[in-house]
């Protein structure tokens, strides 16, 4: 496990989250944190957390983005993770078998 990962999950640990780590899902996929937050016996959080880490260099090129495409702005950055990371049809499907649908 990554250690930024490890680090985001100790700290939902400390708000009461049972975690589960690098969930795979279908065609390689992984999910990094799946969580549930129970009181009084009934689910009243569930979370699914990517965590990324960057240590220098520019959000304009990022590893897995179309070669010799470049991001423009923050916006687009968050945008391109958000559909790779969370909305790809097989994490979505991974998610929902776990968590259930929100």
């Amino acid at each position: 496990m990554e250690p930024e990962v490890r680090l985001v999950e100790i700290w939902l640990n400390s708000q009461n989250f049972l975690t589960m780590t690098n969930v795979g899902a279908k065609g390689g996929k992984e999910i990094d944190i799946l969580g549930i937050q129970v009181e009084n016996g009934e689910l009243k959080k569930r979370r699914h957390v990517e965590v990324s880490c960057w240590s220098g260099g520019s959000l304009s090129r990022t590893s897995g983005h179309p070669k010799g495409t470049k991001f423009n702005n923050p916006s687009e950055v968050a945008e391109y993770f958000a559909d790779r990371k969370f909305n790809d049809h097989r994490i979505v499907e991974k998610v929902s078998s776990i968590l259930g649908s929100s």
